[in-house]
């Protein structure tokens, strides 16, 4: 209905809780000064008190008083420790600290000094960790920066008498100034009853509507302390046969009559998760058979059907005769800390970004599997994914966490129930697979390979690559044993043929000679066993010396001659490519110098590694040796091979582009070999095409392989690219190339990589 003219609900403004107002009462014939109380319940309904002021309220006025002094008492007595903290000037008001061997000047008022003689002195020191957490200024601002209402913790504090007891800490967030409060959890029952004196006098005064106004201000008050700190109180008093329980309580759990019919109905009408049932069933039982304190901490369902992690503290309290008095306890909700508990230990044994175990849990785990079946065969596969680098690249982060998720997808639906796999770093993944023989090994593999989709991946022509090593020997660790499946799927890099391998003495065999040649790598260097020889580059035209490339070569002083192939890959994986690639840059520069004098013309060419492209400052670099050694920069050709192509093309262009404007020329190098188009060639900033000698050694001797390469020649020629063949082996091969337009050939039909002394015999002849 509408308001009066003078209703006082209408002078309320904004937020406040009460007005005072003159209303004439027709009862009374007169005007009489009233005070409305506006009370905003739970269930967000408005409730409004109106109660005339001038009436003689002095006897429910000392009820009420003497209920303000009870529930700050019981405020005082609910707490063994009460801080107030203001963040702002570092200060800490201790208003009580009861039982705790605290500092004996009380004066002393600086935050900091007072929490470090806490941690110190009062704190157990393994839980020291758990109070510098919550008690430290910087996370209780940024808690409160974020919206927390308070930040809890439980710890053991040092007694007077010398004992530890467990504390529940909670520091409750108000603005600037944070209540520190500290309750003893072991003897919590004593102070259940006192802590809520002021809410049982509520209800016997509750008809008095000017002091239930007063009163109902303190109640809320101490269920406002209930909900910061999420505690649901509950207490059973046998002589009444009666339960007492805190509407925060009533607000978690859905509470039935049968529930309240004795001492021990209220928690076994409490529901638990199913994974918890027999452990609080366990509690139960132990608690009805003693008058100590326990303590369980158990998923309940709420009144919302909904599993919740609660702390379950109670306390049976006996009377004379040693008969039961009444049962105290609080359930408090510990949810949050059980999440981040539960996060933190996913996060120590589990990948985020697939699921899957981590290594270290991998190693635990399959050394138990191990132990558990003596008789089994396994196997440890390690499978990674080829080129991924190439994908983060050109299709971004995301797009390569995008074909991680689906590997870890693949590879956890591939195993069978019990099966075990891990991410072990980037994009390495290792699986424990039991088999009977080596077809179900085999098998697994192939089911992985055909069920791994990702269309980044396969416009990079990426593909999975296995490592598989059989567990023979149960005596080394598991960590060993993943190393040698990795060391078997590394010895396949490279190898078009195959996609997998099997570890053996001769992988055994071969890591250790990589391995003693990476000792010597560097020695190698510092004593000038590196050399540099080069591969004449022949004119189809005038069948004479047109250039040369230059090639590295190992002259080691006991083991001879060590050919690339031996060692370039290893130095390529380990960084020691760049060393090699500016001292074979510096030489073939020295030497173009040593050609001026002897008034050869041609260019020398050298290779690029990946490795610089994006880390080195290849135009400086090139430059400064052209000015060094006083030659030309178009006789040092810079050879870049075609699968850099495929990756970050904008930084290699812009390299590239850089290049070419100060003289240099560019050769794309193993055209054919990779993954590139020819549609490519229009954009690219390249001068001669290198056609890769699988092109030359096997495509050539088809119709089909004929017309690729034909075209492919016509195609760069018509761009107004050189053309050159590597690997020319046989006459016949020369002949096919000089016919379809090729510009120069390299390869053994004509000569092999000769010393330089060698080299300056052959200027000058003519090949046939």
């Amino acid at each position: 209905s509408s308001q009066c003219e003078d209703c006082p609900l209408r002078k309320f403004e904004g937020d406040q809780s009460s007005v005072d107002s003159d209303v004439f009462s027709p009862g009374l014939r007169r005007t009489i000064h009233m005070r409305t109380t506006r009370l905003r319940m739970r269930n967000n309904i408005k409730v409004y008190i109106i109660a005339a002021t001038k009436e003689d309220i002095s006897e429910q006025l000392e009820v009420l008083n003497q209920s303000t002094r009870n529930y700050n008492r019981a405020m005082q007595k609910m707490q063994d420790i009460i801080w107030e903290i203001d963040l702002d000037e570092m200060k800490c008001i201790r208003i009580r600290e009861e039982n705790i061997l605290s500092m004996v000047d009380r004066r002393v008022d600086n935050y900091d000094t007072v929490r470090e003689y806490y941690l110190n002195h009062v704190v157990y020191p393994d839980d020291r960790e758990d109070m510098m957490l919550a008690t430290s200024p910087d996370r209780l601002r940024e808690a409160s920066r974020i919206g927390r209402s308070n930040v809890d913790s439980k710890v053991r504090l040092l007694y007077q008498d010398g004992t530890y007891h467990w504390y529940s800490i909670s520091s409750i967030l108000e603005g600037d100034k944070v209540y520190l409060v500290a309750r003893d959890i072991n003897d919590l029952s004593h102070d259940i009853v006192e802590d809520y004196v002021a809410s049982r006098r509520y209800i016997e005064i509750r008809k008095d509507n000017t002091a239930r106004n007063e009163l109902a201000k303190n109640y809320e008050r101490s269920e406002h302390v209930n909900e910061l700190t999420g505690i649901y109180v509950f207490e059973y008093d046998a002589a009444e046969k009666s339960y007492y329980l805190s509407t925060t309580f009533e607000n978690m759990f859905e509470v039935t009559e049968s529930m309240e019919k004795d001492e021990w109905s209220l928690l076994e009408g409490l529901t638990p998760y199913a994974d918890d049932r027999g452990k609080y069933e366990d509690f139960l039982q132990r608690v009805k058979n003693a008058s100590d304190t326990y303590e369980i901490t158990v998923r309940l369902i709420n009144r919302f059907g909904v599993a919740l992690w609660f702390t379950i503290t109670v306390q049976a309290l006996m009377g004379i005769g040693n008969s039961l008095a009444r049962v105290t306890g609080c359930i408090q909700d510990v949810n949050t800390e059980m999440e981040i508990k539960a996060e933190l230990e996913f996060r120590a044994d589990f990948d985020p970004l697939t699921g899957l175990i981590n290594s270290e849990k991998f190693y635990k785990d399959t050394e138990e599997r191990l132990l558990m079946r003596p008789d089994s065969k396994f196997a440890i596969i390690s499978v990674d994914i080829d080129r991924f680098r190439i994908i983060n690249d050109r299709f971004g982060i995301e797009a390569g966490n995008g074909c991680l998720r689906e590997l870890g997808r693949v590879i956890h639906s591939s195993l069978p129930w019990d099966g075990i796999a891990a991410r072990y770093q980037s994009d390495m993944f290792t699986v424990l697979f039991e088999y009977e023989d080596e077809h179900d090994i085999l098998d697994y593999i192939e089911k992985l390979t055909l069920g791994f989709h990702v269309e980044e991946a396969t416009r990079c022509g990426s593909t999975l690559s296995y490592g598989i090593y059989k567990v023979d020997d149960r005596n080394i660790t598991v960590r060993l044993m993943c190393d040698r499946a990795r060391l078997a799927k590394k010895n396949i890099k490279g190898n078009t043929l195959t996609n997998f391998d099997v570890y053996d003495d001769n992988i055994r065999v071969k890591q250790n000679r990589l391995a003693e040649m990476e000792s010597e790598m560097q020695i190698a260097m510092d004593r000038h066993e590196f050399v540099m020889y080069l591969q004449p580059k022949i004119s189809l035209d005038t069948n004479k010396i047109c250039g040369a490339e230059a090639l590295v070569r190992w002259m080691h002083p006991t083991k001879g001659l060590r050919m690339p192939g031996d060692f370039l890959p290893l130095f390529e994986s380990n960084g020691f490519i760049k060393h090699i690639d500016e001292f074979m840059w510096d030489e073939t520069a020295k030497y173009l110098a040593r050609l001026a004098e002897l008034r050869v013309d041609i260019p020398l060419s050298v290779n690029i590694s990946r490795l610089h492209i994006g880390n080195t400052d290849l135009v400086s670099t090139f430059t400064s040796l052209v000015d060094k050694y006083g030659i030309q920069p178009k006789n040092l050709e810079l050879e870049i091979t075609e699968t850099l192509f495929t990756e970050d093309t904008k930084s290699l262009y812009e390299v590239m582009s850089g290049l070419k404007e100060k003289g240099f020329t560019i050769e794309m190098d193993d055209f054919g070999s990779g993954y590139s188009s020819l549609n490519m060639l229009k954009d690219a900033p390249v001068d001669v095409i290198k056609i890769d000698r699988f092109f030359i050694d096997e495509v050539i001797d088809t119709n089909r392989g004929k017309i690729i390469v034909a075209n492919s020649i016509k195609m760069s020629k018509d761009l107004g690219m050189k053309v050159i063949a590597e690997g020319v082996e046989s006459r016949e091969q020369a002949e096919f190339l000089r016919d379809a337009g090729c510009d120069v050939a390299q390869g053994y039909y004509y000569s092999k990589p000769v010393p330089t002394e060698e080299f300056e015999k052959l200027l000058g002849g003519t090949f046939t």
